[in-house]
């Protein structure tokens, strides 16, 4: 009886302090990744203006969103379906599963100093 009674507050005591370690891992992590916030002053008008850095390059402009209804109902959904905006019509989105579609032809040519020159400053 006494030794069923130690083995639950050992697995208790092992438990509580896997949840400590849990905790603290939880709670120390995110400070240890975070990083200062930036700031640009501007000595002139004694301010502080927060940087702000992008973290995605996907930009899709509120004007050229479709708008569409939202309703409720127990009928047949109409068949009618919102127009895809002329900019989305030709892009051709690669994917794992359609990269192999996409395989640009490789291979080098050699360039002359003088095709070098045009070339880069043609960019």
């Amino acid at each position: 009886m006494g030794s069923s009674s130690r083995t639950r507050l050992v697995d208790t005591t092992v438990i509580i302090m896997m949840l400590n370690r849990i905790f603290l891992f939880c709670v120390l992590v995110p400070l240890t990744m975070s990083g200062p916030t930036l700031y640009k002053l501007d000595e002139e008008k004694n301010t502080a203006e927060r940087v702000m850095v992008p973290v995605s390059s996907t930009v899709i402009p509120l004007s050229d969103l479709p708008e569409l209804q939202v309703g409720f109902g127990f009928g047949v959904a109409d068949k009618d379906k919102a127009k895809k905006p002329d900019y989305l019509k030709d892009i051709k989105l690669i994917t794992s599963k359609n990269r192999h579609r996409f395989v640009a032809p490789g291979g080098v040519k050699k360039l002359t100093k003088e095709e070098f020159e045009a070339f880069r400053n043609q960019v």
